[in-house]
């Protein structure tokens, strides 16, 4: 187990795991936890705290924190460039944290500039990012009027050109307006190579970046698209707001699986061969034509303690390791076997 009992009461106690990543050396993880208040009202905000683990250290130096202020939103990736290996957290209002060998606290925001668009009113939009993911070995931040930003060496952002500002914020009519905002949004980006890369996200929008710019692909439903994975086998894979999957490349898509459910998936990999989707109600893998919970997989069974925590995904850039997280715990797969990493469970008072 990474934690002991005074590791853990220091470190997780009153908190919840919201997200994970693994690190750029294959001997670190982070996570991202946030302050668990019940059902109390969030007028100052929730703490969120960024936790970073080196697996071989001993225990009483193997982690590291960074506590901070109102950042529920927040996700978290690492790159994993030689010379760019961090750990970045960024929220909805694009509030950033890093942490590397040179660097570790709160940076700026990451800028954004709404003019040059076009549309008369693109002045005044502000930026949201949606989340942050690893693209091969560096992190991208993706989020409102499909803005996507990529990570540079010394804690810079680039925001990538070419994808316009929806004409309906500039119209002046509020419905419109509010319907730009909605299907403007950036939820998700993958790659098979930096001069391939596929980003979705409201209003069926499909984007893919060719090395120079980026074009939107023909897409067979407007329905809101939520995550996207570029897998090995050569497809692209996207879910949709209800959780149903799509599969195809370039202008050329097919559904593969309608489904209903009411949270949509928040992330999705592509990991000993196949898909995984995750939400806060679990993990589920593909079968055949079906995402089956993966704790009744039959080919890719996951332990069911492992299930529980099984909310959030991350995946190496070699593609040997995948690390997953909820609200109580976490754990790794090498492909073979699962490892569970740490549990709530493991830390209550038997006696209580």
């Amino acid at each position: 187990m990474l934690f002991d009992k005074l590791r853990w009461t220091e470190i997780c106690d009153g908190y919840m795991v919201r997200d994970c990543t693994i690190g750029y050396d294959n001997n670190r993880l982070a996570f991202t936890l946030i302050e668990d208040r019940g059902n109390s009202h969030r007028e100052n905000g929730w703490k969120t705290r960024f936790v970073a683990i080196k697996l071989n250290a001993p225990v009483e130096s193997r982690f590291f924190r960074l506590t901070g202020g109102d950042l529920e939103t927040a996700s978290l990736s690492c790159a994993w460039s030689p010379g760019q290996s961090e750990f970045v957290v960024v929220d909805l209002a694009l509030k950033v944290w890093s942490c590397s060998p040179q660097f570790v606290g709160a940076e700026s925001p990451i800028p954004f500039d709404g003019s040059g668009y076009g549309y008369a009113g693109a002045g005044s939009v502000g930026g949201t990012v949606n989340k942050v993911v690893r693209v091969k070995e560096t992190v991208f931040a993706v989020g409102g009027h499909f803005r996507i930003f990529e990570r540079l060496p010394n804690r810079q952002w680039k925001e990538h050109q070419g994808i316009p500002f929806h004409t309906g914020l500039s119209s002046g009519d509020d419905q419109k307006i509010t319907e730009a905002i909605s299907e403007g949004d950036c939820n998700d980006l993958s790659r098979f190579s930096l001069h391939d890369m596929y980003a979705v996200g409201g209003g069926g929008s499909v984007w893919h970046y060719n090395g120079s710019e980026w074009v939107r692909l023909p897409f067979p439903t407007d329905r809101r698209l939520h995550t996207v994975t570029c897998a090995a086998d050569g497809y692209v894979y996207i879910t949709d707001i209800q959780g149903s999957l799509w599969k195809g490349r370039n202008s050329k898509w097919q559904q593969i699986l309608r489904r209903g459910q009411s949270l949509p998936f928040v992330d999705s990999a592509w990991f000993n061969g196949t898909l995984w989707c995750a939400n806060d109600y679990g993990m589920y893998v593909l079968e055949g034509s079906e995402l089956i919970a993966c704790h009744q997989s039959k080919i890719h069974r996951v332990p069911d303690a492992v299930a529980l925590v099984s909310h959030r995904i991350d995946v190496s850039p070699d593609g040997k390791r995948m690390l997953v997280c909820g609200i109580h715990g976490a754990a790794m797969h090498d492909g073979t076997q699962w490892d569970m990493l740490f549990t709530a469970e493991d830390f209550l008072d038997k006696d209580q």
